[in-house]
């Protein structure tokens, strides 16, 4: 993608008494990254930059702003502790119960019902088109392994029936910390500063 061109921007920093920068930029589309940089001393001892996931014209975006270190701080733990969480269930599931995944997906069907197994009847991504190129890509049990991650662990222990207690702890933890999480993330969103723009240059 080839850039037209950039633009800077000064905007009043948190405590008012200094400024930071922002450059953007641009191709034929619109803007498409931007660097941030924070010239206040001051503000830089209480300040780090954030960014979080927002929708625009251009599909999901990042986007910045300068969130109070103690939020940030707080935010970095927890997703630390999410992400192991998270792990932890995943380890547990593919050490019980990765192999009977396969061998339910696999014993005596067809790829094409394997995809609806694993879609629910085409319900759930992906499509066939884009399973058929990517099991080719692979083979059938590394795109099996590879779909048995998190973010499909409750569909696949349901496909199985599994009822697991362990695992049920550590799913409930992740839930937990997942819903900690958010409320930081609104929080820092709340409490986070971007700026009024003063002067373009």
């Amino acid at each position: 993608m080839a850039s037209s061109g950039n633009q800077m921007q000064k905007y009043k920093c948190p405590c008012g008494k200094s400024y930071f920068t922002v450059n953007r930029y641009h191709d034929d589309m619109g803007p498409f990254d931007e660097h941030w940089e924070m010239n206040c001393n001051h503000c830089k001892q209480r300040y780090q930059l954030s960014s979080f996931l927002k929708e625009t014209d251009r599909g999901i975006n990042e986007a910045y702003l300068w969130a109070p270190i103690n939020i940030f701080s707080e935010l970095a733990i927890v997703e630390g502790q999410l992400h192991k969480a998270q792990n932890d269930a995943l380890a547990l599931a593919r050490e019980l119960y990765l192999e009977h995944w396969i061998l339910h997906c696999c014993r005596g069907q067809t790829k094409r019902d394997i995809w609806r197994n694993l879609s629910d009847d085409g319900r759930r991504e992906p499509g066939f088109a884009l399973f058929d190129s990517l099991v080719n890509d692979l083979n059938m049990g590394d795109y099996l392994k590879d779909y048995f991650n998190y973010l499909n662990l409750d569909y696949i222990l349901k496909k199985l029936r599994v009822r697991d207690l362990r695992l049920d702890g550590l799913r409930g933890q992740a839930a937990d910390l997942q819903s900690r999480l958010e409320k930081v993330q609104g929080l820092m969103r709340m409490e986070g500063f971007a700026g009024q723009s003063e002067y373009g240059i």
